[in-house]
């Protein structure tokens, strides 16, 4: 439950914008408060897990000492959010960054993994939307031209559960960006947050990996066509879905199955570890929440000039590139047209 929420402006430092702090919290109507409650909550996936990072002692963290004090002591919100609104400020000096509205919402009690517990939204709205409000007046209606803040979508958020703080609590995170210098400001640079190694994390860096194995590596390693490049992608991801535990010598023999080819991936994932400073575990739980997202890049399209694409799904023995005196051609084996 909403307790509380404290509303800056924030603008670009570099382009002389200026911070504005306010004086009170929102006044909050509560038949509004599900709407509100909605917007700062829905838009997260929970299962990716981040935590107050530092290079050096997370204490120097200031984001994470001042969730802390707020934790200690609610009253001390509004006062707490001035602070972070001024840390954000000297935070936004790329000059592509938007200035925006930020928020620091209080939850007194909200449920995460089945407890009850206090938690702590940071947000930054950047875009504004037009819509039409359309009212009755003098026996006929009024349409006027309004702009506001799209609840379908959250730009920049960050919600932060009472639990586990000595690991530097458990935090959630949206961060909508479009690449560039400027584009980690919000996580990196203000948050300072690190992802949690949890089942999530293994499954979702595997995939995105082998993935990245199977495009881009494996083609300067080995001959292959884009049938089995098809078939190796479709192997993985069924190795996942029917799962529900990842075993790397396990998915080696079962996906990759050629020795050659198993070398090949093992010096990939060192360079991808050491190029991400990362390390993927051999053995863990495998997340079915970040299956499903995966699921959505692993496509296995094989593009045919501007004429055709082909969607290899299945069996690949039912598909065979061959080539005569008029050109290359694939020949593909089926039972039922539909």
């Amino acid at each position: 439950m909403i307790e509380s929420i404290s509303v800056h402006k924030v603008g670009n430092k570099t382009l002389d914008n200026t911070l504005i702090l306010s004086e009170y919290p929102v006044l909050l109507e509560e038949q509004d408060l599900p709407l509100i409650e909605s917007y700062f909550t829905k838009h997260f996936k929970y299962d990716e897990i981040f935590s107050f990072s530092h290079p050096s002692d997370i204490n120097e963290n200031d984001v994470f000492q001042t969730v802390s004090s707020i934790f200690e002591n609610p009253e001390t919100a509004h006062e707490m959010s001035e602070k972070l609104a001024e840390k954000l400020f000297d935070c936004s000096e790329h000059p592509k960054i938007k200035p925006g509205e930020f928020y620091l919402v209080y939850f007194n009690k909200i449920e995460y993994r089945n407890e009850i517990v206090q938690a702590i939204g940071l947000f930054k709205t950047e875009h504004r939307e037009q819509f039409l409000k359309v009212y009755p007046k003098s026996e006929t209606y009024t349409i006027e031209v309004h702009e506001g803040i799209a609840t379908k979508k959250l730009d920049k958020g960050c919600l932060i559960f009472n639990m586990d703080k000595e690991n530097g609590y458990h935090a959630v995170l949206v961060d909508k960006v479009s690449g560039g210098a400027e584009a980690h400001f919000w996580a990196d640079d203000f948050l300072q947050l690190s992802q949690v190694e949890n089942a999530y994390f293994s499954t979702e860096n595997t995939m995105t990996m082998y993935r990245n194995f199977v495009e881009e590596q494996l083609p300067q390693d080995f001959e292959v066509t884009r049938i089995d490049q098809a078939d190796l992608l479709n192997r993985s991801l069924d190795f996942f879905k029917q799962n529900e535990t990842f075993n790397q010598d396990t998915f080696n023999s079962t996906v990759l199955r050629d020795d050659d080819l198993i070398d090949s991936y093992e010096n990939y994932k060192t360079q991808f570890e050491n190029d991400f400073e990362i390390e993927i575990a051999d053995e863990f739980g495998i997340n079915s929440n970040a299956v499903k997202r995966q699921n959505r890049f692993y496509k296995s399209i094989i593009k045919l000039d501007k004429d055709f694409h082909i969607y290899v799904h299945g069996d690949r023995k039912k598909i065979t590139r061959e080539e005569d005196s008029r050109g290359k051609y694939y020949k593909i084996y089926f039972e039922e047209e539909k």
